[in-house]
């Protein structure tokens, strides 16, 4: 049987002959198609693409810089498929490279992405080392961009290792930082996630103050997404505050953004959390009106793990509410769902509130 052309097949061979015709026009070429399919998840063709420059041993041999950006880009491509060990293996090749040519700048820019693979492998002592290396050559590149980058990275890893403090030190360089080349964006971030951790650690009005800086920002580069995930963090705030009237408020115009935008799962979630605040204010069959949209939409994405949880929820207030039947029907539709997850916590949970009704 013969093999049909396809358009992959059509797009190889423009490349291939485009490179040997004019190999830095080629290579521009090859360089913005990888990144359009790598952005698309097109992984099926790019490996091709990768394939064809890797059996081109001129390229490698003529110009390393070149060799080390597709040793880069095979690093991402495996780090998309999960595969962390063989992507580190093909970072350390291309940084071994790097050292024999001599550019501090390639350096620090794969040793920053080497850190983010150690980090999803969950090797975090690597990713610190990655991480701080890098941090220490894009300080004597006075490469400001590359330190607020690895700031950032090196805050998540504190974060993930319960050091608090560390990890607000290092958001607070890197905002200093974001100010200084005046990039808005990057302050909002740093902002919210900071804000993040003073809510962490009980400093509230810190949080809160850090909160309304980043909504700031998100509505004046009118950022429906920012202004959503800030709210929906304000609403929390408040509520972990015992303030739930003005929680509903962020709430609302949270869910009001998240439809705007299409965000189901954010709109799942903050139809949950509209319903703890309306509990919190003992108006029980309002929040149960939330409990059953948040619910619809758990089942429609599919989301098993939070419709149980949902379900659990709906199950206390009805049990509070002494409505026998409907407290059944949750309860058996959440017994099914943790049976099947095989979660043992919360059947033994749903059976004691079982105990409870009779």
């Amino acid at each position: 049987m013969t093999h049909e052309p396809n358009t992959i097949d059509y797009l190889m061979e423009w490349l291939r002959l485009a490179i040997e015709a004019d190999r830095s026009a080629g290579w521009q070429a090859w360089s913005e198609t990888f990144d359009t399919l790598f952005n698309n998840w097109q992984l099926a063709a790019c490996r091709q693409l990768l394939q064809l420059l890797k059996s081109n041993d001129e390229i490698a041999a003529s110009d390393p810089g070149k060799a080390v950006l597709v040793c880069a880009a095979e690093g991402m491509f495996l780090a998309r498929l999960s595969c962390w060990e063989e992507a580190a293996k093909v970072y350390w090749q291309a940084l071994a490279t790097v050292r024999e040519y001599g550019r501090p700048e390639d350096r620090a820019w794969l040793l920053s992405n080497l850190g983010s693979i150690h980090y999803l492998a969950g090797k975090y002592e690597a990713a610190q080392q990655a991480y701080t290396e890098a941090l220490t050559l894009y300080r004597d590149l006075d490469h400001l961009p590359g330190q607020a980058l690895c700031h950032n990275n090196l805050s998540n890893l504190a974060a993930e290792a319960d050091k608090r403090q560390v990890a607000i030190e290092h958001l607070r360089a890197a905002l200093e930082i974001f100010r200084t080349l005046e990039d808005a964006a990057g302050q909002a971030i740093a902002l919210n996630n900071l804000a993040n951790l003073w809510q962490l650690n009980g400093e509230w009005a810190a949080a809160r103050s850090c909160y309304m800086e980043a909504l700031t920002i998100y509505e004046s580069q009118r950022d429906l997404y920012g202004q959503a995930e800030v709210l929906g963090n304000l609403g929390l705030l408040v509520l972990n505050q015992g303030d739930p009237e003005t929680a509903i408020t962020y709430f609302i115009r949270d869910l009001a953004l998240a439809s705007e935008i299409g965000n189901r799962h954010s709109l799942s979630e903050t139809l949950n959390n509209l319903a703890i605040a309306y509990r919190q204010l003992g108006q029980i069959e309002e929040a149960l009106t939330y409990y059953e949209r948040s619910l619809t939409l758990k089942r429609e994405l599919g989301d098993r793990r939070g419709e149980l949880i949902t379900l659990a929820n709906m199950c206390r207030l009805h049990l509070q509410q002494a409505h026998s039947e409907a407290f059944e029907e949750c309860r058996a539709l959440a017994s099914a769902i943790a049976q099947s997850l095989g979660d043992h916590e919360a059947l033994a949970m749903l059976a004691q509130m079982n105990s409870l009704k009779q």
